[in-house]
């Protein structure tokens, strides 16, 4: 899953009806839709049969004929004798399928005689006896059993003719599950939760046999209260070690809307008075929300495969993991698809989607590893197709890079990929079906920036990164997340979005260190945690959401680039290959994966230990937190040592264990300038790196997760011997040292100033500089002098005159530089707009060209005139030159009715950044109320970036915080967003009593993590202002004098 991309780019319930009383005939009949056609059980369920038959034609052949035999049986048990069976309706050409095993093929559902609960998204009672069997009670699942098969039946109440985003959407399923016990039991623990279990049974198979007949009901189940959401299920016997059972589960509930599980989502064309609203059926599981969807046994480690039957209006289309097996009529309104089964897979991998989208052109890849025909389709809103191209191209591109370095093949037929007009995360690697937010997946080369396609190209690699790491392998728990996250960010950035670099523009080694550098300022907390959690501390639903954060996902592709540069591309390549064909359909631990690496390390360097990186490694992945390097001149030479760094320097540090780690230390010396050299720094005792050395430049190209502290200023390189990427690594360390209290003000702002004025300083040093500037600015924006004078020397170091924004000249900028050009800008617009009008005069040419096209019937463009790549920019200065009510209200139209992702994302960036309060205000009611779901969040963290409404933010958030939690209480990424986008500027005793009192008198959910390390910033951040600031004020002023 990928997180959310970074917000400066982003760019009461009417019921659906009532069920009937039972007819004379036993047949329930549907009621409160004149626009339904009414059609009895009875009759349906001759339709299906019927149809049935023409669909075991097609499927018999891949199904064994018991199997065959007992699927034909267990519809000729709803058939009425006498009844007629009607005109067989002829099902579409199935598409290819997986191979698949000696297991039945996907049942066809039977419409519940349980009548449907109308109830959006909250708990519902089971309809079972009083239980008087224990309670399991823990939060992990016995194992007394394993799944081996899924046959999902669903029955949406989802007709083509919604058009209320409110409206509540019923549906009807059965679960069948072919499970194998593993221990002699009488009982079975699975999840579900807000659903009604409506009936429950089992049968036991004959020996060898995966599907059975001579089902009973169970003698008793019970759904669990509280947050275990478990189903607990009393069977009528003691059944013995490897006997197979099947389970077969009814449940009744609704489409959800609060983005998990099987939810709702809309989709709106054309004004707010005059629109017409789609809904649409999708859903997002991980991490433990399939549960929500259907019954299961909802953690990574109970694989199986799974096949689903899901109906859906006859003009509209469905989507699943595996292929379409075939489709039938289920009634005059709806088809009913029904998939073959998946590979063996873990559930929060399911995937299903009912909609009216579009697709473009399939495209046909065949596999380098295995020569199999991969399908990949992309699917999008009708009036977005046009830009879905780029992500067609782009998966085909990747999936060959991929297979060629894991020298491991794509395992599916297709790959289908769809954009989700509602969706929480950036995206979801779904195995085969992978679900992406717009702004994640769909560009437009007119409109869309350098930066925008870069973000595209990187989400979809990461996704398709997890079709192996992740899904192929998965992490036996979710303590070790980073196994599939971490993997997924270092190929996905690394080798995935580099092959895409078709034209090699875009800085992507540079980018992905500087992502680094951002995990190092939050690894550096107390409350910081390991990449390796102990598992016993990773057990509810919001402590595994916790784990959805910039440590998983970045340090864990951070340690990953240090090991693979410090021992080789074929050592890696090697044990990669050994880990996916080890593991491959199964679950794996961090300890499994150093194995492989061990045994490929060992195989090139035949004189190294056999457990040389399991060693190394193990010390980066069971401790929070990182070193730091301090390289000291001595008379014997340079001495390093190894300290655990803290940022913040006052904070209570008991708790925290004492940690050292193997360091795998690439470094440079003023004896050999143009080679490099190895060490591994293991204690905390400290080593004589070298005598006879002027210099020495440890932690060489940025490989290295830790920082390094030079205490002789002569023990460093001048800046005109380094390279940019290890000129922007200094710029970063001297940063945190600065801000943990290691490096006095004056030395580093002497520091700084030679950097901006260096000419060795380019892109990545200027982003890593950028970083800093606006942290110094953040942390003095309450504080109008010292605000004054850092924001003041800040405008000046960017260099305003000088920016060019012709078309032309930027059009023939590198794209990294047009990247720093847009960023450059956007700082000294939200320092002083006034002041960039009067330095950059054709900017008011470009403001006033695009303010034009805002009219109605304008027939005025910005094409050819202003660039994608400074267009964010251009509009934030237009707004904040003409700020009214007006030209908000204009600006909240187009955002909520664009089709262009990339304009989306503009609009709710510029309607942040203006200066009247009570329109930043109405921004943010607006945000709660009016946007859509998935990006309320974004909205609230984009206003709490502007200084002139941090306060305001903070106190809209706490008023709305009832809201806010019911709405988002189960999501780590827009927890975290939440707490840290409105807390983190802070830096006074007053706001963190505040904050403190808030967070111990209200309900976190998956945020208390967020909220400890939140509290923990803001400390640091007082540290800064009550010992750092005034001598770093004077330090400024200096550079005057």
């Amino acid at each position: 899953m990928s997180e959310l991309e970074d917000v400066s780019f982003w760019p009461g319930k009417s019921s659906y009806g009532s069920w009937g009383q039972g007819s004379s005939d036993g047949s329930y009949t549907r009621v409160g839709r004149t626009n339904a056609p009414v059609v009895t059980c009875k009759k349906r369920t001759v339709l299906i049969l019927v149809a049935v038959v023409a669909v075991l034609f097609i499927i018999s052949v891949s199904i064994p004929a018991g199997m065959l035999t007992h699927y034909k049986n267990h519809y000729s048990e709803h058939v009425t004798p006498g009844t007629s069976k009607g005109s067989v309706p002829q099902p579409t050409v199935p598409q290819p399928t997986v191979p698949q095993p000696t297991v039945p093929q996907p049942t066809v559902p039977q419409t519940s005689t349980t009548p449907v609960p109308t109830a959006s998204s909250t708990p519902l009672a089971t309809t079972t006896a009083k239980p008087v069997f224990p309670s399991w009670g823990k939060y992990r699942l016995p194992g007394n059993v394993k799944p081996r098969f899924y046959n999902i039946s669903i029955v949406l109440q989802l007709f083509g003719n919604e058009t209320n985003e409110d409206q509540t959407i019923p549906y009807s399923g059965t679960v069948l599950i072919v499970v194998n016990v593993t221990k002699a039991t009488d009982s079975i623990v699975l999840h579900a939760v807000d659903m009604d279990i409506s009936a429950v049974q089992v049968a036991k198979c004959a020996e060898g046999e995966d599907y059975c007949s001579g089902f009973a009901k169970v003698k008793d189940y019970r759904m669990t209260e509280g947050d275990l959401q478990q189903l607990e299920i009393q069977l009528n016997q003691n059944y013995s070690v490897n006997t197979t059972l099947n389970l077969k589960l009814e449940f009744n509930t609704t489409l959800r809307d609060d983005l998990r599980g099987f939810y709702k989502s809309s989709y709106s064309v054309g004004t707010e008075s005059h629109k017409t609203t789609t809904l649409i059926a999708t859903t997002q599981f991980e991490s433990v929300f399939a549960r929500k969807a259907f019954p299961c046994f909802d953690e990574p480690s109970f694989k199986a495969k799974f096949a689903l039957n899901i109906t859906r209006p006859k003009t509209w289309l469905s989507l699943f993991n595996s292929p379409l097996l075939a489709n039938i009529t289920y009634d005059e309104t709806r088809m009913l698809d029904i998939y073959s089964f998946s590979p063996t897979m873990s559930s929060y991998l399911v995937a299903f989607v009912v909609c009216d989208f579009g697709n473009i052109p399939t495209k046909t890849m065949t596999s380098q590893i295995s020569s199999n025909t991969i399908n990949i389709t992309v699917y999008g809103q009708k009036a977005q197709l046009s830009q879905l191209s780029y992500a067609s191209e782009v998966a085909v591109t990747v999936i060959g890079a991929y297979e060629d370095f894991f020298e491991t093949a794509y395992p599916l037929p297709k790959l289908d990929i769809i954009a989700i007009p509602d969706f929480a995360a950036g995206a979801m690697e779904n195995w085969g079906l992978i679900t992406f937010r717009e702004s994640a997946l769909l560009y437009d080369p007119s409109s869309s920036s350098s930066n925008q396609q870069q973000y595209v190209t990187y989400v979809i690699a990461h996704e398709l990164a997890h079709q192996w790491f992740g899904n192929l392998v998965t992490m036996e728990w979710w303590n070790e997340l980073w196994l599939n996250e971490g993997f997924a960010t270092f190929v996905g950035k690394l080798i995935g979005t580099e092959a895409a670099n078709v034209d090699e523009s875009w800085p992507i080694a540079e980018d992905f260190r500087f992502d680094v550098a951002g995990s190092l300022e939050l690894d550096g907390l107390i409350t910081s945690h390991p990449l390796s959690v102990p598992h016993e501390n990773v057990t509810t639903p919001d402590e595994i959401e916790a784990m959805f954060d910039d440590i998983t996902y970045t340090k864990g592709s951070g340690i990953l680039n240090m090991l693979y540069n410090f021992v080789s591309p074929n050592v890696t390549k090697g044990a990669l290959k050994d880990y996916l064909n080890i593991y491959q359909y199964g679950n794996a631990r961090a300890e499994d994966l150093w194995s492989c690496f061990d045994k490929a390390f060992k195989e090139e360097n035949t004189q190294a230990p056999k457990k040389q990186i399991s060693a190394m490694m193990n010390s980066w992945t069971s401790a929070s937190g990182y070193p730091y390097v301090t390289a000291s001149r001595t008379d014997d030479g340079i001495y390093i040592n190894q300290t655990q760094f803290f940022l913040c320097s006052t904070c209570n540090k008991s708790s925290v264990p004492d940690s050292s780690w193997v360091i795998p230390m690439i470094y440079q010396t003023s004896t050999s300038p143009s080679t490099s050299d190895r060490y591994t720094l293991d204690s905390t005792n400290g080593q004589i790196l070298s005598t006879d050395l002027s210099w020495a430049l440890l932690n060489l190209n940025w490989t290295g997760y830790y920082h390094v502290l030079y205490t002789n200023r002569d023990t460093f390189p001048d800046l005109k011997i380094m390279t940019d990427i290890d000129i922007a690594n200094a710029v970063s360390d001297m940063t945190l040292l600065f801000r943990g209290g290691h490096v006095e003000p004056d030395k580093f702002v002497t520091f700084l100033a030679s950097v901006v004025n260096s000419s060795s300083a380019d892109y990545l040093t200027w982003r890593i500089l950028l970083s800093s500037m606006q942290y110094l600015l953040d942390i003095h924006d309450q504080q109008f002098d010292k605000y004054q004078t850092v924001s003041g020397h800040v405008y000046e170091w960017l260099n305003v005159p000088d920016m060019n924004l012709t078309f032309a000249h930027v059009d023939n900028m590198a794209v990294k530089y047009r990247t720093l050009l847009s960023s450059k800008l956007s700082m000294a617009l939200n320092i002083n707009h006034e002041k960039v009008l009067r330095d950059i005069p054709y900017m008011k040419n470009l403001t006033t060209l695009w303010l034009s096209t805002l009219s109605p019937n304008s027939s005025a463009t910005t094409d050819k005139v202003v660039h994608n790549d400074v267009a964010l920019q251009v509009w934030t200065c237009a707004y904040q030159s003409n700020e009214s009510a007006g030209l908000w209200a204009k600006l909240w139209a187009k955002y909520k009715f664009s089709k262009i992702a990339s304009e989306r994302s503009r609009y709710m960036v510029v309607l942040a950044s203006g200066k009247d309060n009570s329109l930043l205000r109405h921004y943010l009611d607006y945000g709660l109320a009016k946007a859509k779901d998935d990006e309320t969040v974004g909205i609230i963290s984009l206003v709490a970036r502007n200084r002139r409404s941090r306060l305001d933010t903070w106190d809209f958030v706490k008023t709305n915080w009832p809201k806010l939690i019911e709405r988002y209480a189960n999501q780590g990424f827009s927890m975290e967003t939440l707490i840290k986008s409105t807390t983190n500027y802070f830096s006074d005793v007053y706001k963190l009593r505040d904050m403190q009192q808030f967070f111990s008198a209200n309900e976190l959910g998956a945020g208390q993590l967020a909220s400890r390390q939140s509290l923990e910033i803001v400390r640091a951040n007082i540290f800064m202002m009550e010992r750092l600031s005034n001598p770093f004020i004077n330090a400024i002023l200096d550079l005057d004098s």
